[in-house]
């Protein structure tokens, strides 16, 4: 019994490991003289680090949402500074923004030698390709993010009005999935905006890649040109075709008979 109460500690606690493993991502900066300043951005300059020995600054705009913030020094001592405790993320449809500095003699810490920043695992659902064939459209949904998408609808609207939803099954980070959205032939003119997510039960990094537009496609219709009475036909200044009727964008016409145009000009495919 003794043996079986161990395994199932160590069970428990390789679980533990192994869910806090992936809720979290970190990215570690070390000073490595107490007189340097250690400076840190992305390439979108929407994430900075900043510090030295006694102070420092985390900041982020629009960009993944920070969970916690461990701060050691030269003595191996550390203090962990908490989402919704030390700091607040602000979310927007576009992500994550915070900030924070840090005094040394604030946290009962010597030199800051070491920050560690961890980021919350999240998976972010974007439309990356929408593809018609008649009355089906087929769209592929990738999970941008670094957590697993759960399962959810597609929610497709047409005229301000919600039309049908189609199911998205679970998605891994890096994954895709292609769904067929079949629409009646009514809304073939008019826009369709398809929004993965539409009932907003994932907590995603951002939420302004999930919709996409699609524009209506325009009927024209069919009609047969009246011919000009009289038995005339039309040239204009600048072409080298008679007509039986006025189309496109002719400018500057004339009507003289038909044997006279014959001499000087050539039949329109159009309209012969």
């Amino acid at each position: 019994m003794k043996n079986a109460g161990k395994l199932l500690i160590i069970c428990f606690f390789v679980l533990v490991a192994f869910f806090s493993l992936n809720a979290a991502s970190a990215a570690t900066y070390t000073l490595h003289d107490e007189n340097d300043i250690y400076y840190y951005s992305n390439n979108a300059e929407n994430y900075e680090v900043e510090f030295d020995s006694n102070s420092g600054s985390i900041w982020t705009e629009d960009y993944k949402q920070v969970s916690s913030i461990k701060i050691s020094d030269n003595k191996g001592k550390s203090k962990t500074l908490k989402d919704k405790i030390d700091f607040k993320n602000y979310k927007s449809k576009n992500g994550y923004s915070m900030y924070k500095t840090f005094y040394a003699s604030n946290l009962g810490l010597s030199e800051i030698k070491k920050v560690t920043v961890n980021f919350l695992k999240q998976p972010d659902l974007k439309i990356t390709k929408v593809k018609r064939e008649n009355n089906n459209y087929y769209i592929t949904i990738k999970n941008t993010g670094d957590a697993t998408a759960k399962g959810n609808y597609l929610g497709t609207y047409s005229k301000g009005k919600y039309i049908k939803k189609n199911y998205v099954p679970a998605l891994k980070p890096g994954k895709y999935k292609t769904v067929k959205v079949s629409i009646s032939s009514y809304y073939k003119k008019y826009n369709k905006i398809f929004n993965v997510d539409y009932k907003n039960k994932i907590n995603e990094l951002k939420k302004s890649n999930n919709k996409k537009t699609v524009k209506g496609i325009k009927i024209v219709k069919k009609t047969t040109p009246k011919k000009n009475s009289g038995g005339q036909v039309i040239i204009t200044r600048t072409g080298a075709k008679y007509h039986a009727y006025k189309h496109g964008n002719m400018k500057y016409i004339s009507y003289v008979s038909l044997s006279y145009a014959r001499q000087y000009y050539g039949p329109c495919k159009i309209c012969y």
